[in-house]
């Protein structure tokens, strides 16, 4: 391990200082408003480290207000704080630094950064380059190397499913204002925000079938309830499938889950806005979104064929598809296929470093919490995670800047919690 982390550390800083000459070009279109978030944003955690000290956890729960309205510079700053979190952090205790999976972060952040050189549009394409590559590794360093415990994780997901709650319920009133409209959402497309809506719902539920207080169980069974009805008037067919999915899950392993969601499947017919039916239809007939999906994916194969070690590109996509397809009407912006895009966007080393990291975490966090635990609460969040990502069978969803904070801050959870002993829930 010491032999790899002297070949490695060399690597990592100059695609540090790479990085660095990167972003300063992409600084050049700053504009001030843009500046004024940012500076705002970091305003306000610089007044609540001085009110409650500098620390990971802190700046952890601060950073959930980001998911309330996400902006790329904010983004940015976020995941500076949290950093320079950890590198305080780091200094003040002397401990020695863990990096979690070091070999296959560093692969997938070397095959991220060549598919960064290799874009043509570094503005569009840097968000994609941090969502895919540093946040996984700076969130599972942070997590390593911070006092990470239940109380500060059960925490999180209420902060996390009270902003879906917020949210649910100013999309839900726009939706109702614009009922002919698919709008309702503080986010910018429907598309993301469905996949943070997806996590919140089983997160609510979760919280639910933890609470004793059944007026308390009640709230978030409520939550949950009103999280979906803003799925259903923001409309993204698969995130509601992969809704449905986690459903089928949870009624195959948990009966007192099945009166919940037979309520919850006869609350959607009463409360389906004019533009959902309409989707609903072209369903049943022909939709075109289908057909340009399964285009996109056949042009996908055939680009991990012709470049099947280090893809594309990131983001390369969008001006390369333009040429191939014979109408713009078939245009599509990704392949519309989390793993589809990966593997084209960075070849096979950085598609299977990605996807094994995600791998290895919910797997030892289903065997050394999930089952020990015996407790529904960590059960139901497990199955939000894979719900989510069945979802990134038709989207990318977790590749997106917004929502990969909300997924990678969970997977990091999962990853320093599976390393701690959970006591068994004998009430469950």
């Amino acid at each position: 391990m010491e032999a790899l982390q002297r070949i490695f550390k060399p690597i990592i800083y100059l695609a540090l200082m790479s990085l660095c000459l990167y972003l300063a070009q992409a600084a050049q279109e700053l504009t001030f408003g843009i500046a004024v978030i940012s500076l705002f944003f970091l305003g306000v955690w610089l007044l609540i480290t001085l009110m409650f000290g500098l620390n990971f956890r802190v700046s952890l729960i601060f950073s959930t207000l980001f998911l309330i309205k996400p902006f790329i510079p904010t983004f940015y700053a976020m995941l500076a704080l949290l950093a320079f979190s950890l590198l305080t952090q780091y200094y003040q205790e002397r401990q020695k630094l863990l990096w979690p999976f070091p070999v296959a972060t560093t692969i997938l952040i070397g095959t991220a950064f060549y598919g960064l050189i290799r874009s043509g549009t570094p503005d569009y394409a840097l968000p994609y380059f941090f969502s895919t590559a540093i946040v996984p590794t700076l969130f599972l360093v942070c997590f390593a190397n911070s006092k990470i415990d239940v109380q500060l994780f059960d925490l999180w997901v209420r902060i996390i499913v009270y902003i879906n709650i917020f949210l649910a319920v100013i999309g839900v009133i726009i939706s109702l204002l614009n009922p002919t409209k698919r709008i309702g959402s503080l986010w910018v497309t429907a598309m993301t925000i469905n996949g943070f809506y997806l996590l919140g719902v089983f997160f609510s539920i979760a919280l639910g079938m933890r609470e004793k207080d059944k007026r308390k169980s009640l709230f978030w069974y409520l939550g949950a309830l009103v999280i979906f009805l803003a799925m259903v008037y923001t409309y993204t067919r698969m995130a509601l499938l992969a809704v449905f999915f986690g459903f089928f899950l949870m009624v195959f392993k948990m009966k007192r889950f099945r009166l919940i969601g037979i309520i919850i499947l006869l609350l959607i017919p009463l409360l389906i806005p004019a533009s959902m039916i309409d989707r609903v239809q072209q369903t049943f007939s022909f939709d075109m979104s289908i057909f340009i999906r399964v285009l996109a994916w056949y042009h996908a194969l055939k680009q991990i064929a012709a470049h099947p070690l280090f893809g594309i590109g990131i983001s390369t996509w969008q001006t390369w598809y333009l040429n191939v397809i014979p109408f713009t009407f078939l245009y599509a912006e990704h392949p519309h296929n989390l793993f589809l895009r990966v593997f084209v966007e960075i070849g096979v080393f950085g598609f299977i470093c990605y996807f094994w990291i995600i791998y290895r975490v919910m797997r030892d966090f289903r065997r050394r919490i999930v089952k020990p635990s015996q407790d529904n609460y960590y059960s139901v969040i497990y199955i939000g995670m894979l719900s989510l990502l069945f979802a990134c069978l038709t989207d990318v969803f977790i590749q997106q800047y917004d929502l990969s904070v909300a997924f990678w801050s969970c997977i990091a959870f999962m990853y320093a919690l599976s390393r701690q002993p959970i006591e068994k829930n004998e009430d469950t």
